[in-house]
Protein backbone atom coordinates (compact mmCIF):
# COMPACT_ATOMS: atom_id res chain seq x y z
CA UNK A 1 0.00 0.00 0.00
CA UNK A 2 1.24 3.60 -0.94
CA UNK A 3 2.34 6.05 1.92
CA UNK A 4 0.59 9.32 2.04
CA UNK A 5 3.80 10.84 0.64
CA UNK A 6 4.07 8.39 -2.55
CA UNK A 7 0.87 9.01 -2.98
CA UNK A 8 0.54 12.44 -3.25
CA UNK A 9 4.32 12.83 -4.99
CA UNK A 10 2.72 9.91 -7.52
CA UNK A 11 -0.24 12.67 -8.14
CA UNK A 12 2.16 15.54 -8.25
CA UNK A 13 4.38 14.05 -11.48
CA UNK A 14 1.25 13.53 -13.14
CA UNK A 15 -0.20 16.99 -12.85
CA UNK A 16 3.26 18.60 -14.08
CA UNK A 17 3.71 16.01 -16.70
CA UNK A 18 0.49 16.86 -18.35
CA UNK A 19 -1.61 19.81 -16.77
CA UNK A 20 -0.64 23.28 -16.62
CA UNK A 21 -1.72 24.60 -13.49
CA UNK A 22 -0.47 27.13 -11.19
CA UNK A 23 1.47 25.49 -8.22
CA UNK A 24 -1.65 26.70 -6.09
CA UNK A 25 -3.69 25.11 -7.69
CA UNK A 26 -1.85 21.98 -7.70
CA UNK A 27 -1.28 22.11 -4.02
CA UNK A 28 -4.86 22.26 -3.54
CA UNK A 29 -5.93 19.41 -5.95
CA UNK A 30 -3.35 17.48 -4.35
CA UNK A 31 -4.69 17.85 -0.94
CA UNK A 32 -8.17 17.59 -1.69
CA UNK A 33 -7.03 14.13 -3.41
CA UNK A 34 -5.59 13.10 -0.54
CA UNK A 35 -8.63 14.22 1.64
CA UNK A 36 -11.13 12.15 0.35
CA UNK A 37 -8.72 9.22 0.04
CA UNK A 38 -8.54 9.27 4.11
CA UNK A 39 -11.96 8.84 4.32
CA UNK A 40 -12.23 6.02 2.19
CA UNK A 41 -9.70 4.25 3.64
CA UNK A 42 -11.34 5.31 7.13
CA UNK A 43 -14.00 2.89 6.64
CA UNK A 44 -14.20 0.03 8.69
CA UNK A 45 -15.25 -3.38 7.49
CA UNK A 46 -18.36 -3.35 8.71
CA UNK A 47 -20.00 0.26 8.32
CA UNK A 48 -23.70 0.18 9.52
CA UNK A 49 -23.02 -0.61 12.93
CA UNK A 50 -26.02 1.85 14.29
CA UNK A 51 -28.48 -0.92 11.97
CA UNK A 52 -27.14 -4.06 12.66
CA UNK A 53 -27.36 -2.49 16.85
CA UNK A 54 -30.73 -1.06 16.66
CA UNK A 55 -31.73 -3.75 14.94
CA UNK A 56 -30.41 -6.65 17.47
CA UNK A 57 -32.38 -4.50 20.17
CA UNK A 58 -35.22 -4.81 18.52
CA UNK A 59 -35.11 -8.68 17.82
CA UNK A 60 -34.14 -9.69 21.07
CA UNK A 61 -36.85 -7.43 23.03
CA UNK A 62 -39.86 -8.68 20.91
CA UNK A 63 -38.11 -12.22 21.11
CA UNK A 64 -38.30 -12.19 24.99
CA UNK A 65 -42.40 -11.28 24.97
CA UNK A 66 -42.74 -13.93 22.72
CA UNK A 67 -41.06 -16.58 24.19
CA UNK A 68 -43.07 -15.13 28.00
CA UNK A 69 -46.11 -15.02 26.27
CA UNK A 70 -46.15 -18.35 24.08
CA UNK A 71 -43.51 -20.52 26.53
CA UNK A 72 -43.16 -24.16 24.57
CA UNK A 73 -45.33 -26.98 25.64
CA UNK A 74 -43.66 -30.20 25.29
CA UNK A 75 -46.46 -31.95 26.64
CA UNK A 76 -48.48 -34.56 24.89
CA UNK A 77 -52.41 -33.19 24.00
CA UNK A 78 -55.27 -35.53 23.55
CA UNK A 79 -56.67 -35.81 20.15
CA UNK A 80 -60.07 -33.27 21.81
CA UNK A 81 -57.07 -30.93 22.55
CA UNK A 82 -55.87 -30.97 18.84
CA UNK A 83 -59.25 -30.69 17.39
CA UNK A 84 -60.07 -27.57 19.58
CA UNK A 85 -56.96 -25.83 18.36
CA UNK A 86 -57.40 -26.21 14.33
CA UNK A 87 -60.99 -25.77 14.44
CA UNK A 88 -61.16 -23.60 11.31
CA UNK A 89 -64.35 -22.18 11.78
CA UNK A 90 -64.08 -20.89 15.26
CA UNK A 91 -60.69 -19.13 14.29
CA UNK A 92 -62.43 -17.49 11.20
CA UNK A 93 -65.14 -15.82 13.96
CA UNK A 94 -62.16 -14.90 16.90
CA UNK A 95 -60.39 -12.31 17.32
CA UNK A 96 -56.93 -13.90 16.48
CA UNK A 97 -57.88 -14.25 12.60
CA UNK A 98 -58.09 -10.87 11.89
CA UNK A 99 -54.47 -10.45 14.08
CA UNK A 100 -53.39 -13.47 12.08
CA UNK A 101 -54.29 -11.72 8.36
CA UNK A 102 -52.34 -8.37 9.63
CA UNK A 103 -49.59 -9.84 10.75
CA UNK A 104 -48.91 -12.16 7.24
CA UNK A 105 -49.70 -9.04 5.35
CA UNK A 106 -47.24 -7.10 7.42
CA UNK A 107 -44.41 -9.78 7.33
CA UNK A 108 -44.92 -10.06 3.58
CA UNK A 109 -44.37 -6.02 2.94
CA UNK A 110 -41.37 -6.53 5.21
CA UNK A 111 -40.10 -9.33 3.30
CA UNK A 112 -40.25 -7.58 0.03
CA UNK A 113 -39.18 -4.00 0.97
CA UNK A 114 -36.26 -6.28 2.77
CA UNK A 115 -34.93 -7.70 -0.56
CA UNK A 116 -35.72 -4.68 -2.76
CA UNK A 117 -33.77 -2.35 -0.15
CA UNK A 118 -30.09 -4.53 -0.49
CA UNK A 119 -30.78 -5.28 -4.00
CA UNK A 120 -31.53 -1.01 -5.11
CA UNK A 121 -28.67 0.78 -2.46
CA UNK A 122 -26.24 1.50 -4.13
CA UNK A 123 -23.80 2.20 -1.04
CA UNK A 124 -24.31 -1.45 -0.36
CA UNK A 125 -22.97 -2.81 -3.56
CA UNK A 126 -19.98 -3.96 -2.44
CA UNK A 127 -21.22 -5.40 1.12
CA UNK A 128 -20.92 -8.83 2.32
CA UNK A 129 -24.82 -9.30 2.45
CA UNK A 130 -24.84 -7.59 -0.59
CA UNK A 131 -22.91 -10.35 -2.65
CA UNK A 132 -24.61 -12.92 -0.86
CA UNK A 133 -28.05 -11.85 -1.97
CA UNK A 134 -26.54 -11.62 -5.52
CA UNK A 135 -25.21 -15.34 -6.02
CA UNK A 136 -28.23 -16.05 -4.09
CA UNK A 137 -30.92 -14.93 -6.55
CA UNK A 138 -28.86 -14.09 -10.05
CA UNK A 139 -32.23 -14.58 -11.11
CA UNK A 140 -35.73 -13.22 -10.82
CA UNK A 141 -37.24 -16.86 -10.83
CA UNK A 142 -35.21 -17.58 -7.87
CA UNK A 143 -35.56 -14.28 -6.13
CA UNK A 144 -39.79 -14.82 -6.21
CA UNK A 145 -39.15 -18.68 -5.22
CA UNK A 146 -37.20 -17.30 -2.01
CA UNK A 147 -39.18 -14.76 -1.24
CA UNK A 148 -41.81 -17.08 -1.25
CA UNK A 149 -40.67 -19.55 0.94
CA UNK A 150 -39.92 -17.11 3.38
CA UNK A 151 -43.13 -15.79 3.31
CA UNK A 152 -44.59 -18.94 3.49
CA UNK A 153 -42.15 -20.16 6.43
CA UNK A 154 -42.97 -17.13 8.72
CA UNK A 155 -46.66 -16.84 7.85
CA UNK A 156 -47.13 -20.76 9.06
CA UNK A 157 -45.23 -19.58 12.34
CA UNK A 158 -47.84 -17.01 12.93
CA UNK A 159 -50.58 -18.89 12.23
CA UNK A 160 -49.70 -21.52 14.41
CA UNK A 161 -48.35 -18.75 17.59
CA UNK A 162 -50.72 -17.28 20.33
CA UNK A 163 -52.47 -14.39 20.18
CA UNK A 164 -49.97 -12.66 22.53
CA UNK A 165 -46.76 -13.62 20.43
CA UNK A 166 -49.13 -12.49 16.99
CA UNK A 167 -49.32 -9.14 18.66
CA UNK A 168 -46.32 -8.30 19.67
CA UNK A 169 -45.28 -9.79 16.19
CA UNK A 170 -47.05 -6.90 14.80
CA UNK A 171 -44.85 -4.36 17.01
CA UNK A 172 -42.28 -5.76 15.22
CA UNK A 173 -42.90 -6.03 11.89
CA UNK A 174 -44.52 -1.81 12.27
CA UNK A 175 -40.87 -1.78 13.60
CA UNK A 176 -38.64 -3.13 11.15
CA UNK A 177 -40.89 -1.64 7.99
CA UNK A 178 -40.20 1.58 9.81
CA UNK A 179 -36.34 0.78 9.19
CA UNK A 180 -37.04 -0.57 5.97
CA UNK A 181 -38.84 2.48 4.39
CA UNK A 182 -36.36 5.07 6.16
CA UNK A 183 -33.29 2.79 4.25
CA UNK A 184 -35.29 2.87 1.26
CA UNK A 185 -35.95 6.81 1.15
CA UNK A 186 -32.16 7.34 1.22
CA UNK A 187 -31.10 4.35 -1.42
CA UNK A 188 -29.39 6.58 -3.84
CA UNK A 189 -28.26 9.21 -1.69
CA UNK A 190 -24.56 9.40 0.02
CA UNK A 191 -23.15 11.74 2.93
CA UNK A 192 -23.16 15.20 3.08
CA UNK A 193 -20.31 17.25 1.64
CA UNK A 194 -19.55 20.98 2.07
CA UNK A 195 -20.90 23.34 -0.16
CA UNK A 196 -17.56 25.68 -0.15
CA UNK A 197 -14.76 22.95 -0.87
CA UNK A 198 -16.74 19.90 -1.58
CA UNK A 199 -15.26 17.74 0.86
CA UNK A 200 -17.22 14.84 1.90
CA UNK A 201 -17.87 14.63 5.47
CA UNK A 202 -17.22 11.28 7.46
CA UNK A 203 -19.88 10.35 10.23
CA UNK A 204 -18.20 11.17 12.24
CA UNK A 205 -17.46 15.09 10.82
CA UNK A 206 -21.44 14.77 10.88
CA UNK A 207 -22.06 14.01 13.72
CA UNK A 208 -20.09 17.20 15.28
CA UNK A 209 -21.24 19.41 13.44
CA UNK A 210 -25.33 18.16 13.82
CA UNK A 211 -24.55 18.28 17.24
CA UNK A 212 -22.30 21.60 17.27
CA UNK A 213 -23.90 24.45 20.14
CA UNK A 214 -22.88 26.87 18.12
CA UNK A 215 -23.60 28.01 13.98
CA UNK A 216 -22.31 24.75 12.19
CA UNK A 217 -18.29 25.15 10.09
CA UNK A 218 -16.94 22.59 7.86
CA UNK A 219 -14.27 20.67 9.49
CA UNK A 220 -12.18 20.90 6.63
CA UNK A 221 -12.09 24.41 5.22
CA UNK A 222 -13.53 26.02 8.55
CA UNK A 223 -15.80 27.79 6.36
CA UNK A 224 -19.62 28.64 7.61
CA UNK A 225 -22.41 26.33 6.28
CA UNK A 226 -26.30 26.11 6.82
CA UNK A 227 -28.64 23.40 6.28
CA UNK A 228 -30.99 23.85 3.50
CA UNK A 229 -34.41 24.26 3.90
CA UNK A 230 -35.20 21.51 1.98
CA UNK A 231 -33.22 19.14 4.34
CA UNK A 232 -35.13 20.02 7.22
CA UNK A 233 -38.44 19.95 5.49
CA UNK A 234 -37.76 16.05 4.84
CA UNK A 235 -36.87 15.65 8.26
CA UNK A 236 -39.82 16.47 9.42
CA UNK A 237 -41.87 14.43 6.90
CA UNK A 238 -39.85 11.75 7.71
CA UNK A 239 -40.87 11.64 11.65
CA UNK A 240 -44.32 11.58 10.40
CA UNK A 241 -44.78 8.08 9.56
CA UNK A 242 -43.14 6.20 12.68
CA UNK A 243 -45.23 8.59 14.76
CA UNK A 244 -48.59 7.52 12.56
CA UNK A 245 -47.68 3.80 12.90
CA UNK A 246 -46.80 3.52 16.45
CA UNK A 247 -49.38 5.74 17.49
CA UNK A 248 -52.01 3.34 15.81
CA UNK A 249 -50.69 0.33 17.94
CA UNK A 250 -52.02 2.10 20.53
CA UNK A 251 -55.28 1.81 19.51
CA UNK A 252 -54.86 -2.09 18.95
CA UNK A 253 -54.44 -2.65 22.63
CA UNK A 254 -50.85 -3.00 22.59
CA UNK A 255 -48.98 -1.74 25.72
CA UNK A 256 -47.58 1.25 25.96
CA UNK A 257 -43.66 0.49 26.58
CA UNK A 258 -43.73 -1.83 24.09
CA UNK A 259 -44.91 1.28 21.71
CA UNK A 260 -42.71 3.61 23.37
CA UNK A 261 -39.87 1.35 22.92
CA UNK A 262 -39.86 0.52 19.41
CA UNK A 263 -40.25 4.32 18.46
CA UNK A 264 -37.02 5.46 20.26
CA UNK A 265 -35.26 3.11 18.93
CA UNK A 266 -35.97 4.03 15.21
CA UNK A 267 -35.76 7.91 16.32
CA UNK A 268 -32.23 6.74 17.43
CA UNK A 269 -31.82 4.74 13.65
CA UNK A 270 -32.95 8.08 12.14
CA UNK A 271 -31.27 10.55 14.31
CA UNK A 272 -27.79 8.52 14.10
CA UNK A 273 -28.01 7.05 10.53
CA UNK A 274 -30.69 8.44 8.39
CA UNK A 275 -29.85 11.87 9.20
CA UNK A 276 -26.66 11.57 7.63
CA UNK A 277 -27.67 11.05 4.10
CA UNK A 278 -30.67 13.49 4.48
CA UNK A 279 -29.19 16.41 5.58
CA UNK A 280 -27.90 18.87 2.94
CA UNK A 281 -25.87 22.34 3.33
CA UNK A 282 -25.55 25.90 1.71
CA UNK A 283 -23.09 28.57 1.56
CA UNK A 284 -26.30 30.98 2.95
CA UNK A 285 -28.97 30.80 5.36
CA UNK A 286 -32.21 29.88 3.66
CA UNK A 287 -35.13 31.37 5.79
CA UNK A 288 -37.31 28.85 7.71
CA UNK A 289 -40.36 28.86 6.01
Amino acid sequence: MKTQKDFKGSWKSELESSINLSPKMKEDLLDKVSSQRDVSEAKRNWIYPTVLTSFVLGAAFFLLLMIQYNPLDLTMSSPEEINNDINIFELLSSEKFYWIVGAIILEIIVVLLFFAVMKKTRRWEKTFVARVLAKLLPTRQNSILIQSFLCVVIGMGIVFSSLASIKYLTVFFVFLLNYLVLLWSIRDLNRSSCPHCGHLFSRKDLYKITWAPYRLKCIHCEENIFQTKASRNKAIIFVWMPFVSHYALGFLGIPFPVIGFSFILVGLFFNFYINNFTTRYSKEDEPMW
